[in-house]
Order: structure tokens, then C-alpha cells, then sequence
């Protein structure tokens, strides 16, 4: 039974996940610049909001489609305000798609992970790097960031003096470059337009939902003519956390956080037979799980309806027993005399730290309110114990939940 619960949502899951993949994107509002400088618009297909792009597949509005390299197009825009322009970088020979973060009398460029600045006349790279030092017999690695002279010979002037703590508080980072920049423009009363101002650096989000978990009880340690088995495998949850995705520059990585409450009513049944006796016992008890889960989570499908991930992370669980009814019973084989004992032989791990696995599906991923639905895989080494007399057993725990929630 738990088996075929199991494989009936790993199967809705799956048929959720790859379903979406067919799904067609809807027409956005896209364009392209050609060289002539008309603007076409149409549709840039893509996944995932990408920051790099090597070449577009471009849809037009009549249904053609076609494969731009930087130099068959000027640039082109995407429907939130990123804005790309094929640009000869210094220190390369050919023409590539750059994205323009900002425009104005200096323009601030980047590609794969460098930045430039634009003027009237030339590009000039905004340099960060590490540097080995020797000291005292050992080498070191210092940071330099000689991008703060580049900024304060850009900005010589009245506004660049005004700014040299800001300059040289700058981090090397797009949002420090935005601010710097944007900072600079207003002092010298000049416009400029931020092409990313609509992109979050990260959307953050809590999400409230409900799910339920089976285990699957494994031996960890038990001699022979031991029996132990679980009358009740499944367990309830609710859950509450946090979602972290949707980076600006890392589109595909995601974090979140959560903390639950898992209960259920279950009872233990056991048996030790040897030569000599006959041992066994049953313990009634209610079972409470406080957990945190944690997980970093890989985006690999996405669509305009649906975002699908693999999630790496762990559970945090406080447990606590509370035993309703327990009674042992001793048979001595050569005489049937029998002794019968009312008092728990069952341990459970207090605290545990479980490593864990995720296949998930977020639905509405780019709007505001948004649905999870997750299947997780939990492993609990040396969940529980039971002890009659002095022979005791050990097992451990495999659990796979299955989580609905809404995310807003």
C-alpha cells in the first residue's frame, strides 16, 4: 500500500514536471534591432531570464524564425527591460552580445561576470583581481580593486571629488556599479536609464502548505529471531518557510528555509523467540516531530507557467514520545511460565539531522502568488530503538512526504 502511494505521485509529479516543458511560451514582446536600426519585434526564446546569451532564436510577430549572431544585429531587448548590444570588448577580437545595464554619459556594459564602462569614445574595463604576496616567508592572497582609480579618473571633476567615498566604498558588483553610477548622473544633472530597474536581485517569498509523509523502516542492527514492526507508517505535516529564488544573475539557484509540525498515533509490535523464551510486546504512542528543512534547489526546466527543480538539503528534527499503553511479556519455553511487565522498551532519537532530496514543481513561478508541490526523500539513520531485556534493535528510516503549499 505505501508502495503504490508512492509510486502514483512520483508519477503525478513527473507527468507535472515535463508536461510543462511542452507547453508553448506565450508571445512576448521581445525585439531585435537590425543593422539598418528598426526595431522587430516578436519573441526571444528562452527559459530562464539569462544574462549572458551567445545567440538568440528569434520568433517574429509573422511566425519566422530565426538564429541571430552579434554581428547580424545591432542588439536586441527583452520584455523586462534587459537590453543587449553587440559590442567589441578590449581585448577581444570580435563582436558579442553585451548586456547595457545602464545608459547614459558613462554606460555601465557587463559580460560573464566583468563590467565595463562606456564614454563617448572608448570602452574601459572595470578590473578586480587577486594578487599573490610574499610576507614574512608566506604567500598571501590579497584583494585589489584597481576599478576605484578607473572610477575617480571618470568621474574627475566636481561630482567625482563629491563622490569619492562612495567610490571607494564600491564593491565589484552590478547593483554597487548601478548606484555609483546613477549617484555620479544626478550630480552632474545628466539622464540615464537603469535597463534592470524592474528585475529584483532576488525574490523572496513565505509559503504556508500541508503534506504527508510514509516511512519505510529498515534494520540498522538486530540479531536473529527478532521481529519489529510499525503499525502505522504515515504521518501528517504542516510547514511554513521561506522561498529564496529567482536571482538576478543566477537565475537557476534557489534556497529555502521552513519549520513543521509533524504528529500521528502509532503503535509497536515485537518479538524475540530463541530456544529458551518467547519475548514480546507492544507499546501504544503518540508521536510529535518539530523540523526544519533546508535545501538548495537547482531550477533545470522552466516555462512562463511552471518551474521545475531538484532540491539538496537536509531536515532538522526535534522529537518526542509520549507513551499511552506498553506491556511486555517473558515466556520461559521449558516450563510455559509466563511474566508480564507494564513499562516502555522503546527509544526514539530525540534530535536528528537528516539528509535529504527533493524533485519539485512551483507553478506561477513568476507571479505573485504562486503553488508548490514537492515529493521528498528524507534519510533517518538510527531512528528508533526497542530493547527486550537485553537484546535490543535498531532501525533505520526512509521517508518520502509529498508537500502541497501556496507561495506568496
Amino acid at each position: 500500500m505505501k508502495r503504490r502511494f508512492l509510486i502514483r505521485w512520483i508519477g503525478i509529479i513527473c507527468l507535472m514536471v515535463f508536461a510543462g516543458g511542452l507547453n508553448a511560451q506565450d508571445l512576448n514582446m521581445d525585439y531585435v534591432i537590425q543593422l539598418s536600426g528598426q526595431k522587430v519585434s516578436g519573441q526571444i526564446i528562452r527559459d530562464f531570464d539569462y544574462a549572458n546569451y551567445s545567440s538568440i532564436n528569434f520568433i517574429s510577430l509573422s511566425g519566422e524564425k530565426i538564429v541571430y549572431q552579434p554581428q547580424d544585429i545591432k542588439g536586441f531587448g527583452l520584455d523586462n527591460g534587459r537590453l543587449f548590444y553587440s559590442k567589441v570588448l578590449p581585448g577581444k577580437q570580435e563582436q558579442v552580445f553585451v548586456q547595457q545595464l545602464l545608459t547614459g554619459s558613462l554606460s555601465l556594459l557587463s559580460y560573464r561576470g566583468a563590467f565595463f564602462i562606456e564614454g563617448e569614445r572608448e570602452i574601459t574595463e572595470l578590473v578586480a583581481r587577486y594578487e599573490k604576496m610574499e610576507f614574512d616567508s608566506r604567500t598571501l592572497r590579497t584583494y585589489k580593486k584597481p576599478f576605484i582609480g578607473t572610477l575617480n579618473i571618470l568621474f574627475a571633476g566636481t561630482c567625482g571629488t563629491q563622490l569619492i567615498n562612495a567610490i571607494n566604498r564600491t564593491n565589484y558588483s552590478d547593483q554597487d556599479f548601478i548606484e555609483i553610477l546613477s549617484k555620479y548622473h544626478v550630480c552632474e544633472n545628466l539622464d540615464f536609464t537603469v535597463h534592470v530597474e524592474q528585475i529584483k536581485r532576488v525574490r523572496i517569498s513565505p509559503y504556508l502548505g500541508a503534506g504527508y509523509t510514509l516511512a519505510q523502516t529498515a534494520v540498522n542492527t538486530r540479531t536473529a529471531g527478532r521481529k519489529d514492526v510499525l503499525e502505522n507508517g504515515g504521518m501528517p505535516f504542516l510547514l511554513a518557510g521561506i522561498k529564496v529564488y529567482q536571482f538576478r544573475n543566477l537565475p537557476k539557484i534557489g534556497f529555502d528555509l521552513g519549520l513543521g509540525y509533524a504528529f500521528s498515533n502509532n503503535r509497536l509490535d515485537t518479538e524475540f523467540i530463541n530456544p529458551e523464551v518467547t519475548f514480546t510486546g507492544t507499546e501504544e504512542f503518540n508521536f510529535r516531530s518539530v523540523f526544519v528543512p533546508v535545501f538548495f534547489n537547482y531550477s533545470f526546466l522552466k516555462n512562463k507557467g511552471m518551474e521545475s527543480y531538484l532540491g539538496l538539503g537536509g531536515f532538522v528534527r526535534f522529537n518526542s514520545v509520549n507513551t499511552t499503553f506498553a506491556i511486555k511479556d517473558l515466556t520461559t519455553n521449558f516450563n510455559s511460565s509466563t511474566i508480564l511487565e507494564e513499562s516502555s522498551f522503546m527509544t526514539w532519537n530525540n534530535s536528528m539531522v537528516n539528509p535529504s532530496v527533493k524533485l519539485g514543481t512551483h507553478i506561477n513561478a513568476d507571479k505573485p502568488l504562486g503553488f508548490l508541490i514537492e515529493l521528498q526523500l528524507e534519510y533517518a539513520p538510527s531512528a528508533f530503538s526497542a530493547e527486550l531485556g537485553l537484546n535490543k534493535a535498531s532501525y533505520n528510516q526512509l521517508m518520502g512526504s509529498l508537500l502541497f503549499a501556496i507561495r506568496y
